[in-house]
């Protein structure tokens, strides 16, 4: 009895052809390329807020710190006349001096101890300028100034104005 032996050509259909890999190639590639920009778009967007917040945030800070010494003051020192206008404020407090001023970006309030910075390192202080709008007991402030973030965005830096009046108790 003779055995007879069959042999079976198996082809390997276990991997994958250049057309496949290609294809598979290209969808990763995409799918990179959508959360590479996804990311970008949210760090983009966290700056810009945070910029917008820094902003916001010296701008209102100021705002409260001058109206709260306003209403401690006794006197107005500087501007000194009504219709007077410059960089510097100067009020009386407790029988001491309080002054405001600008200093490369930073405004500055020195109440006879050593200078305090109003405004963080994200921010810029420019145009500022205090107004004496009445006189005597009742003196009034207009005070105006421009906050700026030191972040720079695609469109710019966030820029922003504030102004108040404020007066003497």
């Amino acid at each position: 009895m003779k055995f007879a032996v069959f042999h079976k050509n198996h082809i390997n259909e276990s991997g994958h052809t250049v057309v496949e890999v290609s294809i598979y190639m290209i969808l990763i590639s995409l799918f990179i390329m959508l959360i590479t920009q996804t990311f970008v778009a949210i760090l983009n967007t966290r700056l810009e807020t945070r910029s917008y917040s820094h902003v916001g945030q010296d701008g209102r800070l100021i705002l409260t710190r001058l109206a709260y010494d306003m209403r401690r003051a006794s006197a107005l020192v500087t501007p000194a006349s009504q219709g007077d206008s410059g960089a510097t404020l100067v009020l009386t407090i407790d029988g001491s001096p309080a002054t405001y001023s600008l200093a490369s970006g930073v405004l500055l309030v020195d109440y006879g101890s050593g200078d305090i910075a109003l405004n963080g390192s994200g921010t810029v202080i420019s145009s500022l300028s205090f107004t004496r709008l009445g006189s005597g007991a009742r003196a009034t402030v207009q005070t105006e100034f421009t906050v700026t973030s030191t972040a720079q965005e695609a469109d710019g830096a966030e820029t922003r104005n504030f102004q108040t009046t404020t007066a003497i108790r």
